[in-house]
């Protein structure tokens, strides 16, 4: 009798959780598992295999089945590298098998683990499951219903099903063809023409490719004759590709040149340790002593990939320009521009200079420039007195300048002499750029024609520091020759002619101006340098790219987001053919915006500074592209930990090689060796070891897969957290730190730093603490005070742990928001205030917080320009907001006075309003005093108003308004009303004037109130207080509105007569009639407040019935 088993709630929830975690074998095409259609690939397993099979088995053909089955285990393993396989089996009833049911095997493993102990362990396993009773596929409909923290829907399930891979064999378990599974691996005795073994493979086409099938089935052949023959041998040590498929890949996959290998380098390479580092000579030596580069060790087979070394300097290939374009316009910057010979004379003068200060060959140079001219003729400069230059950034903090300059001795400092300041303690020789004076007494007026070549392709070019995880960061050595090649296979994959125009926005410090801004010299091009503020501002960059006609860019996708986002198109981008996307992981969004114009070709582009800007390059077509190929001359290899090639799909750490690789780290020759090592495949040459995750695609192509460490990119800078960790845990009352990079649901990232200490420290000392020891970029935007860190069962800091910023902060209004923010006089300014909570992910604001101080960079700050542009359109631009980078200093940047200011004959033919009051027919009496009468409304009532004001699509202040001129045609018992609004912290007075005949319904008159309010005509205080009639007996008066507090203009109010002004409170709202108390006293006043709120109930209510809900 066959037993039939029920699971229980708990092994459905079990087995359910088992299927979720089940990934299978990775895709080998992008996007993969969107879709799904079933192909199959058939093979017949070879006749030496299948003796052995047999012979192993015994006649057991369940015994043959786990032998196959510890086969797939085995190949899954050195492809996922997963410590639990789990993989599904079909289950056994009668013999019988429908096809729908399948148990989930799981199993632990380890690299150390044998092959023969992982065959035990699945026989092991496989008698349990066979005891406890199968699983049936349809219990994921019944588990829907479970509370489980593994309970997922039945779509979600399947989904994960198809992700997962399962072994079948028919003898056994009967004919199946399950669409279930992403692999399905069908085993099949066939016995009718002798006894043989077929291995058909169903698969999922969208997700795996014909090649990569049909090598995972002569894999599979592979791992189960390594198990028959050698069972001792552990997992780790199992290689998934033989010699001729090695070099088929290196061919294929690895920009490797075909007839530039051998069998031997590749037998050499097999037991080549690929961990082995090569000697070098980077050291802190004198730096005016010439560095030469012995790292290339010479390939004692005279065989390999690099070429013969290019006879080329980078300043010689700009030279070759200037003879053939001399004429031609080769840099603007703001108003200034160079015609190749301009620019070649003025470096020549400059290197004229310098060579008498002692720069020559292997000189290191310090450069320290404003984005002007002088930056490019400084580097030009350098090169041409023989120097390498060290590029340092205006914005680093002095502590990281003074670091830079110590650690590579430059004995020379080029900068230019409104910068003298900040380099009061550098001891060496300083040359001021533009010291003009000092350029008219050159001695040899022929150098500015002239110069004797003192540099060859080996010597140095320029030090590039980036992120340390020692907490210090290191120098990249680069060398022309290295340059030189980066720039040739650059210029294989995008068009660079005489004359075509692009546009440099990288950081002298950033190795990217090798690309946008030298490249272009090297070609004839003509180069746009933008300054600090068209970096900055995406409208200014939009207008210079069109002014210029620029045709090519290169950006990171933060800087590309910003310049796009905002509005529906930028004019710049239909001047634009050639852009170039790289620095960070791109941003899928971006395609949608990019894909409408068909002018433009769009590459993504990949490289660490350590070889040469950039080494890959994809052409982009969709939202999710890879990093593409190598650049002619680099060798690209997936690596797994023993230094194996990894075929298709299987992710690894992205290794590079070729003619382009950075000498090494200044001063550490211990960090080279670790990260600069042997070629397992080319001996004699070197390979820089990323950290970098990638895999390769069916097409040979990479995609990137994240960084191996705590290593991140930050609007395109390299960063290492642990730098950011030891710096701050250099307080003096931090005992420990963590930085993670964070992002919120829009994709904004950010960086937060927990640390460990006896009480929490005020945020401002932690920022001033931080920003004075690290660049910008690199200071964390929020900082989480914890008593202790979390530490996991291994007594780690457990990252999972630390508490994230909570998503259930929704600011629905500014009133919500009042009770966090500190200081906060004015409508305006909460409302800014609401747009820093948004841009920052901080709470705790002050008026007089500067942003640069809570949290803020000038990404950021263009992500609130955007904000605020979408609610004040053309009211600020980015440069105003770097300018008045205070809270309060932004809104009162926006309430400063709009368009054009009213003329007076118009001010004094405006017409006042006369009222009944007490003092009306009192002459004025020399005490005049000011009074003061208050109505308060409730929180529930300004929530209210701010629901109906959002529906109506004004604000309440309109509303607010718009009921005080109604109230006033009231009492006044005149449909002309006219009131000055003051709009808040700036000078600017809008007058509003109605005739209330004109308007049936109150919305109607709101609305025209809010057109008026917005309006481009204003006056000043001076202007009213100066226009002749104004205030006059028999002209009435005019009276004032304000959302915020009237200040010194209460002071006026014998010259104003009545004012209603608004104050926001974590209570509510209180509004104040001010007036004049010899033209009103206290009972008209309190009429006046009856009346408004009387008014304000009947209003809501009329409003309100337009709700919804």
């Amino acid at each position: 009798m066959d037993i039939v088993f029920q699971p229980t709630e708990e092994t459905i929830r079990s087995i359910q959780g088992l299927w979720n975690e089940a990934r299978g074998f990775p895709s080998d095409r992008r996007g993969g598992n969107d879709h799904y259609r079933i192909l199959e690939h058939q093979m017949r397993l070879d006749d030496e295999l299948v003796g052995h099979l047999f012979q192993q088995s015994a006649g057991s053909n369940h015994r043959l089945y786990m032998t196959l089955l510890t086969a797939v285990h085995i190949l899954l393993y050195k492809y996922t590298q997963d410590d639990r396989l789990i993989v599904g089996t079909p289950s056994v009833d009668g013999g019988s098998y429908n096809g729908q049911e399948w148990n989930p095997l799981c199993v632990a493993v380890s690299e150390n683990d044998s092959l023969g102990s992982l065959l035990e362990q699945l026989e092991n396993k496989m008698n349990e499951v066979n005891l406890h009773g199968m699983y049936n596929s349809e219990h994921f409909e019944e588990s829907d219903a479970l509370e489980s923290d593994y309970s997922i829907s039945h779509s979600t399930s399947e989904f994960r099903l198809r992700q997962a891979t399962a072994v079948v064999l028919e003898n056994i378990h009967g004919k199946s063809y399950a669409h279930d599974f992403g692999l399905l691996f069908l085993f099949r005795i066939v016995e009718h023409s002798g006894s043989m073994i077929e291995l058909t493979i169903q698969y999922n086409e969208d997700a795996y490719s014909t090649n990569m099938v049909k090598s995972l089935g002569i894999q599979v052949q592979k791992m189960a004759s390594l198990l028959l023959r050698e069972a001792d041998l552990q997992l780790q040590d199992v290689a998934l590709l033989d010699m001729g498929e090695v070099k088929a890949l290196l061919l294929s996959h690895c920009g490797v040149v075909d007839g530039s290998l051998q069998d031997d380098l590749l037998i050499s390479s097999q037991s080549a340790d690929s961990s082995g580092s090569i000697p070098n000579s980077i050291m802190n030596t004198d730096s005016s002593e010439s560095v030469t580069n012995v790292l290339m060790s010479p390939d004692p087979s005279g065989i390999g990939l690099t070429k013969d070394r290019s006879r080329w300097t980078l300043h010689g290939r700009f030279e070759t320009q200037v003879r053939h374009h001399a004429d031609e316009t080769v840099l603007i910057c703001g108003q200034e521009s160079f015609t190749y010979r301009e620019l070649n004379e003025r470096a020549n003068l400059l290197a004229s200079r310098l060579r008498r200060n002692g720069v020559h060959t292997g000189v290191l140079v310090g450069l320290m420039s404003e984005r002007t001219m002088d930056l490019v003729v400084g580097i030009i400069g350098v090169w041409k007195a023989g120097g390498a230059y060290v590029p340092i950034d205006l914005e680093y903090p002095s502590s990281r300048i003074d670091y830079m300059l110590e650690d590579t001795g430059a004995p020379v400092m080029l900068t230019q002499r409104h910068l003298l300041p900040r380099l009061s303690s550098y001891t060496g020789s300083i040359i001021c750029i533009d010291d003009e004076d000092e350029q008219r007494t050159t001695v040899d007026t022929s150098a500015s024609t002239h110069l004797e070549e003192m540099s060859s392709p080996e010597d140095l070019a320029y030090i590039i520091y980036t992120s340390g995880s020692t907490g210090k960061p290191k120098g990249v050595v680069i060398e022309h020759e290295s340059a030189i090649r980066f720039i040739e296979g650059m210029a294989e994959q995008v068009e660079c002619v005489p004359g075509k125009a692009i546009v440099a926005l990288a950081s002298v410090a950033f190795d990217v101006s090798i690309h946008d801004l030298i490249m272009p010299l090297l070609y004839g091009m003509k180069v746009v340098l933008a300054t600090q503020a068209e970096r900055r501002d995406p409208e200014l960059l939009d207008r210079l790219i069109a002014k210029h006609d620029v045709q090519m860019m290169v950006s990171t996708p933060l800087r590309l987001q910003m310049l796009l986002s905002g509005r529906e198109e930028r004019s710049c981008m239909r001047h634009l053919t050639d852009l170039m996307i790289g620095g960070e992981p791109f941003i899928p969004t971006l395609w949608d915006r990019l894909k409408p114009y068909a002018q433009l070709r769009v590459y993504n582009v990949y490289g660490p500074t350590e070889t040469t800007v950039w080494s890959t390059v994809q052409r982009i077509e969709d939202d999710h592209p890879g990093i593409g190929k190598p650049l002619a001359g680099v060798r690209t290899y997936i690596l797994d930990k023993s230094g194996r090639l990894q075929p298709s799909g299987v992710a690894g750490e992205l290794c590079i090689a070729g003619t382009r690789l950075a000498q090494g780290y200044w001063g550490k020759p211990e960090l080279t060796a670790e990260q600069f090592v042997m070629d397992p495949f080319f001996p004699g040459e070197r390979m820089y070891k990323t950290g970098d995750l990638a895999r390769f695609l069916e097409d040979g192509s990479l995609e990137f897969l994240g960084r191996r460490d705590f290593q991140v990119k930050i609007r395109g800078y390299r960063v290492e957290l642990e730098e950011i960790q030891l710096m701050l845990s250099r307080h003096e009352q931090v005992s420990e730190s963590v930085v993670l990079l964070e992002e919120d649901q829009r994709g904004d990232q950010w960086l937060s730093a927990y640390y460990a200490a006896e009480y929490e420290l005020p945020t401002t000392e932690l920022r001033s603490f931080m920003a004075s020891r690290l660049p910008e970029y690199m200071i964390p935007q929020r900082y989480v005070w914890l008593a202790s860190m979390p530490l996991n069962a291994n007594g780690k800091i457990d990252r999972k742990a630390l508490p994230r910023l909570s998503d259930d902060v929704v600011l629905t209004d500014n009133w919500k928001s009042t009770l966090s923010f500190r200081q906060l006089e004015s409508e305006m300014e909460r409302e800014v205030a609401c747009f820093w909570q948004e841009v920052l992910h901080r709470e705790d604001l002050g008026a007089d917080d500067n942003f640069f101080e809570v949290g803020g960079n000038s990404i950021l700050l263009v992500a609130l320009h955007h904000r605020l542009e979408e609610r004040y359109p053309d009211r600020v631009s980015v440069a105003d907001l770097f300018g008045k980078a205070t809270l309060r200093g932004m809104a009162a940047l926006l309430d400063a006075p709009v368009g054009e200011e009213g003329e007076m004959d118009e001010l004094m033919m405006m017409k006042g309003m006369k009222f009944l009051t007490k003092a009306s027919d009192v002459e004025a009496s020399s005490g005049r005093t000011t009074g003061i009468n208050e109505l308060k409304l409730e929180a529930t009532t300004t929530r209210e108003l701010t629901r109906i004001a959002e529906r109506i699509d004004v604000e309440f202040v309109d509303i607010l308004l718009a009921l005080y001129l109604y109230v006033l045609s009231d009492i006044a018992m005149t449909d002309d009303v006219a009131v000055f609004v003051k709009g808040g912290e700036g000078d600017r007075i809008v007058p509003v004037t109605l005739n209330m005949s004109h308007y049936m319904e109150f919305v109607e008159i709101i609305s025209e109130v809010k057109r008026q309010r917005m309006g481009s005509v204003y006056y000043t205080f001076s202007s009213l207080a100066t226009a002749a009639g104004f205030r006059a007996s028999d002209n009435g008066i005019i009276p004032w509105f304000s959302a915020t507090d009237l200040g010194s203009a209460k002071a006026y109010m014998s010259l104003i007569g009545l004012a209603l002004q608004l104050e926001t409170t974590e209570h509510g709202l209180t509004i104040s009639c001010i007036y004049d108390t010899d033209a009103w006293d206290k009972t008209g006043a309190d009429g006046l407040l009856s009346l408004y709120g009387e008014s304000l109930g009947i209003m809501m209510n009329d409003l309100g019935e337009g709700r919804e809900g």
